[in-house]
């Protein structure tokens, strides 16, 4: 649900930063949990470097303790769900919505393909008890190009919560006319036939 705590600079200012629930958030200080811990207006770069610990084990604490840093209350700990719950729910949700075919059959055909690729133990565990290296094994399978990599990870990160936060970005630059894969040209033929009227569709 969350990643631990950690101590970064931007532009000269300190921060804390973590992801919660897939999204990444930094805190400048400790006014969200009520605290006067103010590092960045420090006189010296020991006394900095003391807020900035002390900063980061207040919210390590908090996170730990069930707090919901976008509410700012406390969740009450329920059931977690399974990871193959989480999946399977994000695929009837994307589904459902009002998402464009190709989009949908993209992430349709992602998912299919992360349940066949987990185990059993793996289904039934958590989202919090995959290990990454298994996230980075999986996304090897599209490593034909970048591009591919990149839009494979960004789709799993929908199905999976936090798959972008633990796996690595590849860059790549846009090549006017480059081929598209097999799974892309087959999921744009399919919208095209049920939209647009060719003779030779």
């Amino acid at each position: 649900m969350y990643t631990k705590p950690q101590i970064k600079k931007a532009n000269n200012r300190y921060y804390i930063e973590f992801y919660y629930r897939g999204e990444r958030l930094r805190e400048y200080n400790g006014s969200k949990l009520s605290l006067q811990i103010f590092p960045n207006r420090a006189n010296t770069a020991k006394e900095r470097t003391l807020l900035l610990q002390e900063l980061k084990t207040e919210f390590a604490k908090a996170l730990e303790d069930n707090w919901n840093p976008f509410t700012g209350q406390k969740v009450v700990p329920q059931k977690e769900m399974t990871l193959e719950q989480v999946i399977t729910n994000k695929l009837n949700t994307i589904s459902t919505g009002n998402y464009s075919r190709t989009y949908q059959a993209a992430i349709r055909s992602l998912g299919d393909k992360i349940l066949k690729f987990l185990t059993k133990y793996e289904k039934k565990a958590t989202l919090e008890q995959l290990e990454t290296q298994r996230l980075l094994i999986f996304l090897d399978k599209f490593n034909s190009s970048n591009r591919n990599y990149m839009n494979k990870r960004q789709y799993l990160n929908v199905l999976v919560p936090g798959t972008i936060a633990k796996t690595p970005r590849k860059k790549y630059a846009e090549i006017l006319h480059q081929t598209y894969e097999a799974e892309e040209m087959k999921a744009i033929l399919g919208y095209l036939k049920e939209n647009v009227a060719f003779p030779f569709l």
